[in-house]
């Protein structure tokens, strides 16, 4: 009986220790890009080039971009500079359209995790969530805030970045 006694402990031993090796701690947040979600692996401040990016039109009913609806395309290769402040980051955007260069600053202000509210001119104006980070390569989601006259237009981007 004795030894029955000893093998459930053993058994049970083995089973817990199988157990507590696959519950890890989650790496994700000790990152430098502000933890918390997808593939992240490094900081988000560089010089990063956007190789593509797609923008899709806002569905004003479910308050959420409509994926089926692609308003604009490029490869255009516009330059993000991403210099960390404190929580934040100082943002320079620096790209061409119809032939002239534009240079835009502005604050990234940390809400959680990857994402940030752009802050410009005093205001807060667009959201942007960085996703699969790596060494050389970025993903980011860009909610655009801006308007059209007298109506406020949101616009939903997905862009690809290299360093």
């Amino acid at each position: 009986m004795k030894t029955f006694k000893l093998i459930g402990v053993a058994l049970l031993t083995v089973l817990m220790s199988v157990g507590f090796s696959t519950c890890g701690g989650s790496d994700d947040d000790d990152n430098n890009g502000g933890g918390g979600g997808g593939e992240t692996s490094t900081s988000i401040e560089g010089t990063w080039t956007v190789k593509s990016q797609k923008w899709y039109k806002w569905d004003k009913t479910n308050n959420a971009p409509d994926m089926s609806k692609v308003t604009y395309e490029s490869t255009d290769a516009d330059t993000w500079i991403l210099t960390k402040s404190g929580d934040n980051y100082n943002f320079r955007q620096i790209y061409t359209d119809r032939g002239k260069t534009y240079e835009e600053t502005s604050e990234l202000i940390h809400v959680t995790g990857n994402e940030y509210k752009m802050l410009q001119n005093g205001k807060i104006k667009d959201r942007l969530v960085f996703k699969s980070i790596t060494a050389n390569s970025m993903t980011a989601e860009y909610t655009e805030n801006y308007y059209g006259g007298d109506e406020a237009i949101k616009e939903f981007g997905i862009l690809y970045l290299s360093k």
